[in-house]
């Protein structure tokens, strides 16, 4: 063969093993060579709660952006797991100047939900036992720093309703009914006291991500 064709031979050798690569993942594993969708979490307010206060979250260590109660969460896998931390604090344990992981505070109520989407597009959620709670907080938690005893519930999402190709709504966290205002607002006050940098935890997220996100929220929330 012609020497100045090697390169050529190569290149074409090359296309067609990603491309039988990709066939086989999606043969394989079903959904490996999709585009993730943009996954969006919901806490729910009683009715009586006109201004909703601020929400302070954590995502694998990045700290979220809540638009009102909807807030996109700064991932661009495909994820099927998703376990929930409520608390009011979480603490930074540190190797040096590097934060290694988040630990729940012993003595603070805290719940842990596993939130799992099955094969048939439905959610399963688990609630961890109290006496089973890792001190060491799984590093893909989705952590709200909100006090759990308001919590009434975990609703799942009407697939058909809320969700499309393009995103995934989990199951919404609801306040209980009986929680007032001033509750919220007391807790929302802790709440960014106890918040921390972010930036210490994780290099910032790809703004592609939460710029998809941003419209996804706009089309849904009407804002």
């Amino acid at each position: 063969m012609n020497r100045s064709l090697y390169p050529l031979t190569f290149i074409f050798t090359l296309l067609t093993s990603i491309f039988n690569f990709n066939m086989h993942a999606e043969m394989v594993l079903g959904y490996a060579a999709k585009t993730a969708p943009v996954y969006i979490t919901r806490v729910v307010f009683p009715a009586t709660v006109k201004n909703i206060p601020t929400i302070c979250g954590y995502y694998k260590g990045y700290s979220l952006k809540f638009n009102s109660n909807y807030c996109v969460l700064p991932e661009d896998q495909i994820r099927t797991y998703f376990p929930l931390v409520i608390t009011q604090e979480v603490q930074q344990i540190a190797e040096g100047k590097n934060v290694k992981y988040l630990e729940r505070i012993p003595n603070k109520p805290c719940k842990l939900f596993h939130i799992r989407h099955t094969d048939d597009k439905k959610w399963s959620i688990e609630l961890e036992l109290e006496k089973t709670l890792p001190l060491r907080l799984p590093a893909e938690a989705l952590i709200l720093l909100m006090n759990p005893d308001h919590i009434d519930s975990l609703k799942k999402s009407d697939e058909s309703a809320d969700t499309d190709e393009s995103s995934v709504l989990l199951p919404s966290i609801i306040i209980k009914p009986t929680i007032t205002a001033q509750q919220l607002t007391a807790q929302s006050t802790d709440s960014l006291l106890a918040a921390f940098d972010s930036k210490s935890v994780h290099r910032p997220v790809k703004e592609a991500i939460l710029q998809q996100g941003s419209v996804v929220l706009s089309m849904r929330t009407g804002g």
